[in-house]
């Protein structure tokens, strides 16, 4: 039981961390001169 309540909150970020950097390479692909430190600021402020 205590597993099962533990592993969503672990999957949630895992899910999260590579949404981040997702969206990350998808901005460098589509906007190159975008300023990637605001981008990555608000990735990983989720």
């Amino acid at each position: 039981m205590i597993a099962d309540l533990a592993f969503p909150y672990f999957y949630r970020v895992i899910i999260k961390r590579f949404v981040g950097f997702a969206l990350i390479y998808f901005f460098r692909a589509k906007l190159r001169s975008f300023d990637f430190k605001t981008l990555i600021f608000r990735c990983a402020d989720f």
